[in-house]
């Protein structure tokens, strides 16, 4: 069996005598090829290298100049990686059938690391096919094709890099991902960058919020309350926040941003906590929400002491407008506030107070 192996940009070209396949793994011999100067070199760096039984992150380095040249396979489906020319002769790479990564699954934007970061040295092209681990499920690790907005390359340390991706095991994340998942890419044990969502278009991949938004451990982080003294001339102001919410990975589904205020509770005889409270249990009837600020009001009240604004985000306008609306009308009610509501769908609106 022979084969035609070309890079991305069809200079450099070899053909092959396929000695075995095992799986995706060929070996062969290289029957003739067109190789220019510097790609030349780079296989007789790596000649010498295997010559002389070294290993490890400089035998990686040379590795990693061979598979950025994105090696193709004539007339078939199948991409190169792990590439390897011992010699002018003899060769050996894994084959990837490319039809996989016929949809785009998800859009993200990444940042690649810099060589002192420990990324690659060199650039990159659109089809670039690392490994993906997404922090919320570690455990699970794909193979994730990248196509450039905009761009066909991409150098070591860019960041702002739009990119369409493709993966593997797509079962695995069924009804998991959603807008703000963030991920890191690899080349074996080396990380390459990071990337975040922008937008999910694979339908089954997206999040079934009706099937887990009951599930409040998932829902829910686990509580982390930092304290902050923010300071004006006029007036020192303290502020509760739940951090464990930075990262939150549910942010574009739990958009709508409720700002509440009181300017009559005094904050000398209630405490965060009870406002936190108060409004955990009213809320949280009849939709998800989410608690993030609470801080002395900067307005309005006789004293530094009286008053209080915070922060809710809630996946649902119309129950929880319709709930703080019953709230506000109640003879129960342990305090009067107002309340004005916006979309956000990334949270920016808490700016680094969250972080």
């Amino acid at each position: 069996m022979k084969l035609i192996i070309h890079d991305i940009a069809k200079q450099q070209m070899a053909e092959i005598k396929v000695e075995s396949r095992t799986d995706n793994l060929v070996q062969g011999i290289i029957l003739s090829h067109s190789f220019d100067t510097e790609l030349l070199s780079i296989i007789t760096q790596f000649e010498d290298l295997v010559n002389n039984f070294v290993v490890g992150e400089v035998l990686d380095e040379i590795t990693e100049k061979l598979d950025a040249y994105n090696w193709r396979v004539e007339d078939k489906d199948w991409v190169i990686h792990d590439f390897q020319i011992f010699d002018f002769k003899h060769i050996s790479f894994r084959i990837k059938d490319t039809t996989v990564f016929s949809t785009t699954d998800f859009i993200a934007e990444l940042k690649f690391f810099h060589p002192n970061e420990g990324g690659r040295k060199t650039a990159v092209t659109s089809g670039y096919r690392p490994h993906i681990k997404f922090n919320e499920y570690p455990d699970h690790i794909t193979t994730g094709q990248q196509i450039y907005v905009n761009q066909d390359t991409v150098q070591p340390g860019e960041k702002g890099v739009m990119t369409k991706i493709s993966i593997v095991n797509k079962e695995i994340f069924k009804g998991k991902l959603c807008k703000n998942v963030c991920f890191i890419f690899y080349e074996g044990k080396h990380r390459i960058g990071f990337g975040k969502i922008t937008k999910v278009l694979n339908d089954n991949l997206k999040v079934n919020w009706d099937t887990i938004k009951n599930n409040h451990t998932i829902v829910y982080p686990e509580k982390d309350i930092a304290m902050y003294t923010l300071s004006n001339p006029e007036v020192s102001r303290l502020c509760w926040t739940d951090i464990s919410y930075a990262f939150y990975k549910f942010r574009s589904i739990c958009k709508y941003h409720f700002v509440i205020q009181s300017e009559e509770v005094d904050l000398r005889t209630m405490r965060f906590n009870d406002v936190e409270a108060y409004f955990k249990e009213k809320l949280r009837e009849v939709c998800v929400a989410h608690i993030v600020i609470i801080k002395k009001a900067d307005r309005g009240f006789e004293t530094k002491y009286k008053g209080f604004k915070t922060d809710i985000y809630v996946d649902n306008l119309e129950k929880a407008t319709k709930r703080l609306h019953q709230m506000q009308n109640d003879t129960s009610r342990i305090f009067d506030f107002e309340y004005t509501v916006s979309e956000d769908d990334n949270w920016t609106d808490l700016g680094m107070l969250l972080y």
